[in-house]
């Protein structure tokens, strides 16, 4: 007899991470007998946000992608670049409708069961990881668990980290002011105080577009001072030019080397940005959270050590090291990321930010950065 409080699989919270690997559970075949629980304190999102990626070809979420482009554009003082994504698409889609189309495929399943409780502790026994919620306690063989450890706030600056700290404004012009074949990755013509500070832009009409201020620094500023980046920068490139506000968006990303692998136990494993999901020189986490989920899948599947993704060696080196670069020489941003966008392949940068290339094509990529500022992080 199975006990209704016992289950195979626990997924402590329903955000990108965890959706995706209650998604992936869901498709497969393999866990049709499995019990598996959803845990968190609201299981639809109160808040909407943009999540953003690349691929190759056609993907599982192209019926909800509400914007995709195959060029890019940069900006700098220097450089005015188009560059062509070379067999890869740049994709971007609303979070409340990604939760609400993995939510539904979950929902069909019989076996899955949903909790909308607070989650107190999670503590390891012998046999089983109990989870201690409001008005619950429900145990698991093993858990997924997307709560960033206490461990990381105390020690976080122990280790290279920078923030990717970010206001966005969806602005609809009375007349067509964007090409919405290409999106702006990063615009260093309008920095904050010579730091690592850009403008990204995502058309979705020649008329409408998410505009949004980015910094990839040590430091952040106050929502007012954003704000008034993003005016300056509509005023300085789209001058005279009427616009409303649609919708807006804010957030902060940590860039880090903290190790978040140690958090990971025999019965619990940590995902998203608490599991260290989130690309550390980049910020970017949707595809990684994926890659993720279908590893977890095949490896119980095997009945192998559940892991998930494990970084190699160096690549964990190069973020490490492009993380120094950015939290002690932060001005040095700009120049680095032109000199990787003009003389790197963007199909390549894109394997390389992927960690799917080789060492030879690494070094390729290296020799074309500035190297001074990556010598004086090393030393």
């Amino acid at each position: 007899m199975i006990s209704d409080d016992k289950f195979d699989y626990i997924i402590v919270g329903s955000g990108v991470a965890g959706l995706h690997v209650a998604y992936q559970f869901s498709e497969n075949k393999f866990f049709d007998n499995k019990r598996i629980a959803i845990v968190d304190r609201s299981i639809i999102p109160k808040s909407d946000r943009i999540l953003s990626f690349w691929e190759k070809n056609g993907g599982a979420w192209d019926t909800i992608v509400h914007g995709s482009w195959n060029s890019v554009l940069f900006k700098s003082a220097d450089v005015d670049l188009n560059i062509h994504l070379e067999g890869y698409t740049y994709k971007s889609l609303y979070f409340k409708e990604f939760s609400s189309f993995c939510l539904d495929k979950i929902k069909r399943k019989s076996n899955f069961y949903f909790f909308e409780e607070e989650i107190l502790s999670i503590n390891e026994k012998a046999e089983l990881a109990q989870v201690q919620l409001t008005n619950s306690n429900i145990k698991s063989s093993f858990v997924f668990d997307s709560r960033i450890s206490e461990d990381y706030f105390l020690h976080k600056n122990n280790f290279p980290s920078v923030i990717q700290s970010f206001k966005g404004w969806e602005v609809v012009f009375e007349e067509a002011v964007f090409d919405e074949r290409s999106f702006t990755m990063m615009d260093y013509r309008y920095q904050w105080n010579n730091s690592n500070s850009f403008m990204y832009i995502l058309p979705s009409s020649n008329k409408k577009a998410l505009l949004e201020y980015t910094f990839f620094a040590p430091f952040t500023i106050l929502d007012d001072e954003l704000d008034a980046k993003i005016k300056g920068y509509l005023e300085t490139f789209f001058p005279n030019k009427k616009y409303t506000i649609s919708a807006t968006e804010a957030g902060e990303i940590p860039m880090t080397s903290y190790p978040f692998l140690k958090e990971n136990t025999k019965k619990i494993l940590k995902i998203g940005t608490a599991g260290g999901w989130v690309k550390a020189s980049t910020g970017y986490s949707f595809k990684f959270a994926e890659k993720n989920a279908l590893l977890i899948v095949d490896q119980i599947i095997r009945q192998v050590s559940i892991s998930g993704y494990k970084q190699s060696k160096r690549f964990k080196f190069y973020d490490k090291l492009f993380i120094k670069v950015l939290q002690n020489q932060n001005a040095k941003g700009p120049k680095i990321f032109e000199a990787m966008y003009a003389k790197v392949r963007l199909s390549v940068l894109f394997r390389f930010l992927d960690e799917e290339t080789s060492l030879k094509q690494e070094i390729g990529i290296i020799l074309k950065l500035p190297y001074w500022p990556f010598l004086k992080a090393l030393f």
